[in-house]
């Protein structure tokens, strides 16, 4: 075999080495994340914090102060879940959506007994079957789907670094979730005690229904006069004049006065005006109409984007890791 001239040598071994090293940047290459694809990074797991693994390594009984008869019921969590299950989505849709659901919802649950609030704040229980306290609760509804669903995901919860997260959610968030300062005044509004909860786009809305879609309201100008308060001029003017990353008002004025956007939703009413992701104010003699997309808060999974993507193939988890980041999902209980 013919010896390489020193010239040649260090050619091919200049090529061999260019090789070697673009070989190894594209196996350690972590793979992009897309719109629309869950969470892929490559990351090690964080187990439970072992007192919250003890404490739940077997399903609890739980409190539940029940509405419709102001007694208090112990049953068993996913018994609970169930009728929540049913009431917050409809039996009928996909059981990977119901199983996010429920995973989303024992974590809140969980999440609220730990911290002692919610249900614990008014009714000294761990949880009560009001959705304005807690969760909507419909056991009259629960059928199959809904049993199926609770059976693939119990004792699954949603964890960071070890702890029980807010696990949020809203029907649909628009095209694009929110982040906590959007959706809430007083709660959730340090970004660096929630940095599972980002603004991620939300594009599977081919079966949303079309008031969630895109809706509008009209409000007498006295109405937005009287939220505004005295010091307030006319309410003629009327504008967005900060917007968070989603696109949601953050801070909407009215006449000169700043009211918060969450704010101002809860005070028209929240069925009324659906979502802060308002996109366009307009002036009709004595009314201002509010049009917007989306309905809820839109922080956290958003229940309809859990529909299109479990129409779509997407597992229960595929859909937890999208809507909420850098997350892990662990079963406390069998």
């Amino acid at each position: 075999m013919q010896k390489l001239d020193r010239k040649h040598y260090y050619l091919v071994s200049g090529l061999a080495l260019l090789f070697i090293i673009i070989l190894f940047s594209t196996l350690n290459k972590t793979p992009e994340k897309k719109p629309g694809q869950p969470d892929v990074s490559p990351r090690q797991p964080v187990p439970p914090r072992p007192e919250l693994a003890e404490k739940y390594k077997s399903e609890p009984t739980i409190s539940v102060y029940m509405h419709e008869t102001g007694g208090v019921q112990w049953m068993k969590m996913d018994d609970y879940l169930a009728g929540v299950l049913a009431a917050e989505m409809e039996p009928d849709w996909p059981v990977e959506a119901l199983a996010a659901q429920a995973i989303v919802a024992r974590t809140m649950t969980l999440k609220f007994m730990e911290e002692k609030s919610g249900a614990y704040q008014y009714h000294k229980t761990d949880t009560c079957t009001a959705s304005y306290h807690v969760q909507a609760y419909a056991p009259n509804k629960v059928n199959d789907n809904v049993r199926q669903a609770i059976e693939i995901s119990r004792g699954k919860v949603i964890t960071y670094q070890g702890d029980l997260i807010f696990a949020m959610y809203s029907s649909w968030s628009g095209g694009q979730t929110a982040v906590p300062n959007e959706g809430f005044v007083d709660f959730l509004t340090d970004p660096a005690q929630t940095p599972y909860l980002q603004s991620v786009p939300d594009p599977w809305d081919a079966d949303v229904p079309a008031d969630i879609k895109e809706w509008s309201v009209t409000v007498p100008k006295s109405e937005l006069q009287g939220i505004a308060g005295w010091k307030a001029g006319a309410a003629d003017a009327v504008s967005i004049t900060e917007k968070g990353p989603s696109g949601r008002a953050v801070t909407v004025s009215i006449g000169g006065e700043a009211v918060p956007g969450p704010q101002l939703r809860t005070w028209l009413g929240t069925s009324r005006l659906r979502s802060t992701l308002i996109t366009g104010l307009a002036t009709e003699g004595n009314q201002v109409r509010f049009t917007g997309r989306g309905w809820g808060h839109g922080v956290g999974m958003s229940q309809w984007g859990a529909y299109g993507q479990a129409q779509a193939g997407r597992t229960h988890e595929d859909i937890i890791r999208y809507y909420f980041q850098n997350i892990d999902v662990h079963k406390l209980w069998s």
